[in-house]
């Protein structure tokens, strides 16, 4: 019985600590305005989308509060286009 709680949490730990990894990717910049409701553990975002038109790359954020475009076609200054209000949910997907 030892033997299994042992694999079982030898196994747990080693999908945590590597499950959330990133490599080969370095972050340009970012954008955290929805804090408020969400999810009990802290999460406040639900989906995220990428969009091209004219040039120009948009990010379609699903959140607790709606949904948000951000023009992240400069990364060092994302801009936010607009907001459109939903029901305070967490799962606002978009697709």
């Amino acid at each position: 019985m030892k033997k299994i709680v042992t694999l079982i949490l030898l196994l747990t730990s080693f999908s945590v600590s590597y499950s959330q990894s990133i490599t080969n990717m370095q972050k340009l910049g970012g954008a955290n305005e929805f804090t408020s409701g969400g999810t009990p553990s802290g999460w406040h975002y639900a989906a995220c989308w990428g969009y091209v038109a004219g040039g120009r790359e948009y990010a379609i954020i699903g959140h607790y509060a709606g949904t948000t475009v951000y023009d992240v076609t400069n990364p060092s200054n994302i801009t936010n286009k607009g907001t459109i209000p939903g029901p305070g949910s967490f799962y606002n997907y978009r697709k």
